[in-house]
């Protein structure tokens, strides 16, 4: 088991490869298409995000992963012995 554990959030838009390589745990975005919000990468992907632009020529609003997010995310890893690295995007 790695001693550090890298987390991030998913506008790094990582390969399944690269995250399954390096063992990197990624917090979703919120995207958001009018009432509907899907967490970005789990319950929407790229192909259906831009089939969804398509279709409907809105364009989707996205939203910072909440505090409580990252702190479920780092507390797991954090009680499984391991420190923890986040490279974010941050405003």
């Amino acid at each position: 088991m790695q001693r550090v554990k890298v987390v991030t959030d998913s506008t790094g838009d990582l390969t399944p490869e690269l995250l399954s390589r390096y063992d990197i745990q990624v917090v979703p975005l919120y995207v958001r298409f009018g009432d509907e919000i899907f967490a970005d990468g789990v319950e929407l992907d790229n192909r259906q995000l831009f089939q969804r632009v398509a279709d409907t020529g809105v364009m989707p609003q996205t939203a910072a992963p909440t505090p409580e997010d990252f702190l479920k995310v780092f507390k797991k890893i954090l009680d499984e012995g391991q420190d923890v690295i986040c490279i974010c995007l941050s405003s």
